[in-house]
């Protein structure tokens, strides 16, 4: 039967006979008796017998000649007349014709005879009849054709259907057949790995066991003086010492704070959040067939990040990232090494202890005075120069050190590795590295700006205009757990301080309270509302993850309270803000939690908002709220089905869907022959438009992101339900067949498209966060257990069980192996020799070479070509001969700001936003030079006018300071 409500209406409907068998009407036109009846009185009727012979010899050309793919006219010679209504760019389904048997049975054949068609030309004909019919169609019987019927004999032997698809349609105004059960290809909420690859047959060529160095051009010692000034010699350079040019007033909200008592109060008894089976017996969640496939895919997953990590190694060792396809480097991220000191947790959990000491010199050397070779720190002061003259280039005011990125990377990732392996280095180089940051919150409110020039004097204000939510509000996690490690609590108070403000002076101000639009002012009158676009998308995100996972942090206690409140009213004005049920993909459960702008509900996806699962799953079970749990299955389901739609298998960066109001647009029609759009079909069906099915707007870039792999990993752990690992199984494979290249795992321009255009770039979290839930969700549950961490918004794992010690040598959450000594091998050697703390890596070194080069060749015009960082790699040991500066090999390709690095989205505006180095103002002419040599006592050919006036202290020297913005 037809669908009495096709597309949630009722369509309007009138059989063309009431009754097929009323004898006062006789037989039905089809019918084969009456046709043949007709037939034989044809010799009383005469004119019948010449219409007879019309009417076969037009049959027959129908059938011979019948339309093509390319024409489905009604007698139109090309088969292109003006479309009719339902043949337009989209739409409902057409209004249908009247005239219709209701009485036929379900399911019609691709094979249709229309009314008053002769028994003769055979209802149940194929080939190209049985494709297309001028006329629409009626319900022919089931009943096998007699031997010997016309249809068959014109039936070629290759189209000869082996079992025929049984098509309902419905006849529209134009006489085309709409089809009503044509099944639209749209993927399932879970996998069938039984039509994956094996684990086995990924990465077979790479073995963890072996190992490379990394390609790491060291810089030469002797000449460092080239890029670093003595202590002395900058104080003695004349710079004047900075004062404050605006303080925090004693008026201001953060004057007036008062820090809590309790801060580090011994926990609570937290709720398991765990599935309770997992405590059980092996048997009791796992088989022996179960463990093996799982360890086999837990193995894979090594393989593929082995492959990432030694791409990285062998092009861009040191820098941030790695371009996987042109195998350069790229640095976003500081120029510090994003990927070495994000993926340290990882290595460690993966069973890679060699491959993390190898990273620890760098760990060691860094220098967080230098941004992508810019000191933001010290004035550097050159020694004499070949013109007599000694000049200066001032600390870098200018460098704007993001404080969200460098915080959730940088600073988490050194806290994680440490909760990982009790090394002593990480933690001191994460207090250095939170010194640095601690510079963000000298604000009236207390809240961190986004960018900040860490150089300026200490009780400087700095004053916030507009600020993002997840800016302001990720930073509890990392600065909480160095006081609980170090037990410091000013780092604790700077967080605390910033969640107080926000609970007492922004939220209240909010349009939707407690949501906080994605921007707002802080430092508004208290009167100001607060209007923008509210999401768990970019620029919020980490904000609202932060507030369960900072009162698990805390373990319950007092201080931790007003994050859980804040938490759980946040998520009550959620669901009913934000949550949106999609309804327009036909038989799949979707849940998504949109975007609120512009006083309507945008029914978006961001691929950012799919932490969201993670987040409420964990919040059901810690809190006790089990509707969360139900919202929380629901949108990591969604999430997977987005990757699971589309060609490669890989969810888009947003996915917008139609509304259910959408009616006119959100269809478009098929014909059921070539499967090609508007080409007036005869017979066709509606298919819903976008790909992922029912999206009306995609942004289709890929670049890697973890969210998505993340809730199904929280899923598994937080029920048991092994689908999750299924599910997680069939995003890696398809990750991996799509984006593997030799340098490592790409980001993908469209995943929607079916021919696949890498995009160039890896991302520091594809190791810190994608593959390290891939290789978790694989892992036993025991593994980095959800009772005994919290993970920040970069995967950096910090305990929250005060039973467990790093530092332990027997401890089971240690993960790391000191490199031995005496070391057996080259590897374990360089793993020994940690280098001078701080003194910056061999990239830096470059880095800042470059930089000072360029004030030596506008000031020195005689250096350019000469010097040694001007010159390609490569150039030989005699290349600086005659010029009094030895020659040294730049790495291939260091600029000043790299590209890639998109971000986690969660702040900053912008992802691919980086302050521009200055311009280089216009420095002093040999010639001006010498004039003020002259003038300050020197020889008219400018040299100095005794041997000790290149000192750097010397009263005769005429000393060059660059301005503060160089």
């Amino acid at each position: 039967m037809l669908s009495p409500k096709p597309y949630g209406r009722t369509m309007p409907y009138t059989p063309a006979y009431s009754n097929l068998n009323d004898p006062e009407k006789g037989l039905s036109p089809s019918s084969p008796t009456r046709l043949a009846r007709r037939l034989m009185v044809l010799p009383r009727r005469p004119r019948w017998i010449i219409s007879a012979i019309v009417l076969s010899g037009v049959l027959f050309f129908l059938y011979t000649a019948g339309p093509t793919g390319s024409e489905h006219g009604h007698g139109h010679k090309n088969g292109h007349p003006p479309p009719p209504p339902h043949h337009g760019q989209g739409g409902p389904p057409p209004e249908f014709v009247e005239g219709w048997d209701e009485g036929y049975d379900e399911g019609v054949e691709d094979h249709q005879q229309r009314p008053g068609a002769g028994s003769g030309d055979g209802g149940g004909g194929g080939g190209k009849w049985g494709g297309w019919l001028p006329f629409g169609g009626a319900k022919p019987s089931h009943s096998q054709p007699e031997t010997g019927d016309a249809s068959d004999e014109m039936l070629e032997p290759e189209a000869q259907p082996q079992s025929p698809k049984l098509y309902d349609f419905i006849v529209d105004e134009n006489g085309d057949q709409f089809v009503t059960n044509y099944e639209v290809d749209i993927a399932p909420m879970h996998p069938d790995v039984s039509l994956l690859p094996s684990p086995q047959s990924l990465f077979p060529e790479i073995d963890v066991t072996q190992s490379q160095p990394p390609i790491n051009e060291k810089y030469p010692e002797d000449q460092l003086r080239d890029i670093i000034s003595e202590p002395e010699s900058a104080e003695e350079s004349g710079t004047p010492r900075e004062e404050a040019r605006f303080t925090i007033p004693d008026d201001a909200w953060v004057k007036s704070w008062k820090a809590p008592e309790g801060w580090d109060a011994p926990p609570e008894q937290m709720r398991k959040v765990q599935w309770e089976g997992f405590a059980g017996a092996r048997d009791g969640w796992e088989n022996e067939e179960q463990r093996a496939v799982r360890l086999e895919r837990k193995e894979a997953v090594r393989r593929g990040f082995k492959h990432a990590w030694e791409a990285y190694k062998r092009h861009a060792w040191g820098h941030d990232e790695v371009k996987p396809v042109s195998k350069t480097p790229s640095d976003p991220f500081n120029g510090w090494g994003a990927t070495i000191v994000d993926s340290l947790d990882t290595l460690l959990l993966m069973g890679f202890s060699d491959e993390y000491n190898l990273c620890r010199p760098h760990v060691n050397q860094l220098n967080f005075n230098w941004v992508t070779g810019r000191d933001w720190n010290n004035t550097y002061v050159s020694e004499d120069t070949t013109i007599g003259a000694v000049y200066a280039v001032a600390r870098d005011k200018g460098v704007g050190l993001g404080v969200f990125e460098t915080g959730i990377r940088y600073l988490g990732g050194l806290l994680g590795a440490y909760d990982l392996s009790g090394d002593q280095l990480l933690l001191e180089r994460a207090t250095d590295l939170a010194h640095v940051l601690s510079r963000a919150f000298t604000t009236k409110s207390g809240l961190p700006a986004g960018r900040i020039d860490p150089g300026a004097p200490h009780d400087e204000m700095i004053q916030l205009s507009t600020v993002s939510v997840a800016e302001v509000g990720s930073m509890s996690l990392e600065l909480i757990r160095l006081s609980q490690i170090t037990k410091d609590r000013k780092w604790f108070d700077l967080a605390q301080r910033a969640m107080d403000y926000l609970d007492e002076r922004v939220t209240p101000r909010s349009l939707q309270p407690p949501l906080i639009p994605m921007w707002f002012q802080p430092d508004a009158d208290v009167d100001t509302v607060q209007h923008g676009g509210y999401t768990f998308g970019g620029l919020a995100d980490s904000y609202y993850e932060y507030l369960v996972k900072t009162y698990k942090l805390l373990g319950g206690t007092a201080v931790s309270q007003v994050w859980k409140r804040v938490y759980e009213a946040s998520i009550d004005r959620a669901k009913q803000l934000l949550y949106q049920d999609i309804t327009v993909v036909p038989d799949r459960d979707l849940l998504t939690i949109g975007k609120f702008d512009g006083h309507q509900l945008i029914h978006e996806m961001e691929h950012l908002t799919c932490f969201a699962g993670a987040m409420l799953g964990l919040g059901a079970k810690l809190l006790s709220r089990p509707g969360d749990m139900e919202d929380a299955l629901r949108v990591t389901g969604t999430c997977y089905w987005l990757s699971a739609d589309t060609s490669t298998g890989l969810q888009p960066e947003v996915a917008e869907w139609y509304k259910p109001t959408d009616t006119k647009n959100m269809y478009h029609n098929v014909s059921l022959e070539d499967g090609l759009p508007y080409h007036q079909p005869v017979k066709y069906y509606s298919k819903l438009r976008g790909k992922p099915t029912g999206t009306k707007k995609v942004v289709g870039r890929g670049i890697n992101r973890p969210e998505t792999i993340e809730s199904i990993f929280y899923m598994y752990r937080l029920t048991g339900d092994r689908k999750w690992q299924e599910k997680g199984w069939k995003m890696f494979v398809s990750w991996m067949q799509t984006a593997k290249v030799d340098g490592g795992i790409s980001s993908i321009q469209d995943v929607t498209a079916d021919q696949v255009r890498f995009g160039d770039n890896m991302e520091s979290f594809a190791l810190a966060e994608t593959f390290k839930y891939h290789f978790l969700l694989q892992s036993e549950p025991d593994v980095m257990s959800l009772d005994d961490y919290v993970l920040n918004t970069e995967a950096h794992p910090f305990l929250v069980n005060p039973k467990l010690d790093p530092t332990s040598s027997t401890s089971h959450v240690r993960y790391w192996t000191p490199p031995t000594s005496p070391p057996d091998d080259p590897a374990s050697a360089a793993a020994l020799k940690l280098g001078v703390r701080s003194q910056g890596t061999n990239v830096q070194k470059f880095m800042r070479l470059q930089i000072l080069d360029r004030a030596r060749s506008r000031l020195i015009p005689q250096v350019q070509g000469d010097h040694p960082g001007s010159r390609p790699p490569g150039a030989g040991a005699g290349a600086g001969a005659g010029s009094g500066l030895a020659p040294l090999h730049p790495p291939q390709h260091v600029p000043p700001h790299g590209g890639g690095g998109h971000g986690m989205g969660g702040g900053g505006g912008d992802p691919n936003f980086r302050p521009k180095p200055p311009t280089i103002p216009n420095a002093p002419t040999v010639e001006e030079i010498a004039a003020q040599r002259i003038k300050a006592g020197g020889g008219e050919n400018g040299a100095p006018a005794n041997a000790n006036a290149n000192a750097p202290g010397s009263e005769d020297v005429v000393r060059l300071e660059f301005p503060e913005d160089f």
